[in-house]
């Protein structure tokens, strides 16, 4: 896994690693695949595929929403029931040097999004997190805290009270960040 540069355009983002991915049978070269099955008969409903991995887990509503964010950054939002994007956003685009210090097994998008009150709060390791309104993507506030990261994203925020949780493991000086929610 040794290091090479990441192309920071549609489809390229990656990680700094050469990491081998590969494609899906019979999906056209595609890495991702978002899908819904009809739990009865277990038959595919439908599906997103595109050329970037996802690499967070992919977190539902009781609102009929699903969110899923991939390894080119971008966090989208589905209709469960169609697969209709109801909206998708950009996070946090790094500079080309920052973009490579990441491990190689993680993608900046590895946690899984927390949900509560009509918010998304969303965590992608040293290039920031941020609260996004539910319905729209519209951001709300976003936060960056500068450390050099070791193993990526591995582990998904949490709300405790009025305080957004996770951890910075970072090569010096490793932290757990405690950020207002509101």
């Amino acid at each position: 896994n040794a290091a090479r540069e990441v192309a920071l355009v549609q489809g390229g983002g990656g990680l700094a690693a050469s990491r081998k991915f590969f494609e899906m049978p019979g999906s056209d070269g595609n890495l991702g695949k978002l899908g819904a099955y009809d739990v009865d008969t277990m038959e595919e409903v439908w599906n997103y595929q595109q050329r970037a991995s996802f690499h967070t887990g992919p977190i539902s509503t009781a609102g009929n929403l699903v969110f899923v964010g991939d390894l080119d950054r971008r966090f989208r939002a589905f209709d469960v029931g169609s697969g209709e994007i109801l909206w998708e956003r950009d996070l946090f685009t790094p500079e080309a040097k920052e973009a490579q210090r990441r491990h190689a097994k993680n993608g900046l998008s590895s946690a899984t999004p927390y949900i509560k009150n009509g918010v998304i709060y969303v965590h992608f390791a040293h290039m920031g997190t941020a609260a996004l309104k539910l319905e729209s993507g519209e951001m709300i506030w976003e936060q960056k805290i500068v450390y050099k990261p070791v193993h990526g994203t591995g582990s998904s925020p949490v709300l405790i009270g009025d305080l957004l949780v996770f951890h910075a493991d970072g090569t010096e000086d490793p932290l757990l960040v405690a950020l207002e929610a509101k």
